[in-house]
């Protein structure tokens, strides 16, 4: 009698255990947050287009770089840039009297500007999204500079 309910004890012991331990399982995959995504995957590219203007630079130290219009976010002095629809941009307002125009390239997290000159020479510059919603857009060059990017009207 005493060995059944041993058998019994421990039966029911193991089972309770196998239901904690599945419970257990169930909670931490179900607690688990996913990363913030800050760049939704789907239609980033359409949510791109328009034009941007900046309004701060920060160097990788952490260091501000600029507080107001960053100098030259592309190529030639411009504090911004609008992304056009036939995958082509320009400039906007730059420093210096110089159109500055080409093409561009989302993928999953950056954009690649193609810059062409009166030459049609292209000199490529590429930038990690960090942020990108309906007002802002922070990117960061290969030089570890973040520009932040505000939506203009």
């Amino acid at each position: 009698m005493i060995g059944d309910q041993t058998v019994l004890c421990t039966f029911l012991y193991i089972t309770h255990m196998n239901k904690m331990f599945f419970i257990l399982l169930v909670l931490l995959f179900c607690s688990c947050k996913k990363e913030d995504v800050t760049v939704a995957e789907s239609n980033n590219k359409s949510a791109l287009l328009g034009k941007w203007d900046s309004y701060k630079s920060i160097l990788e130290n952490g260091e501000i770089a600029r507080d107001g219009p960053s100098y030259c976010v592309l190529f030639n002095y411009e504090q911004g840039f609008e992304l056009l629809g036939n995958d082509s941009y320009q400039s906007r307002y730059t420093l210096i009297n110089a159109e500055s125009f080409g093409t561009w390239t989302y993928t999953s997290d950056s954009i690649l500007f193609n810059h062409h000159d009166l030459g049609r020479n292209s000199e490529p510059m590429s930038f990690k999204i960090l942020k990108l919603d309906n007002t802002e857009l922070h990117i960061k060059n290969k030089t570890g500079l973040t520009h932040y990017l505000k939506r203009a009207r």
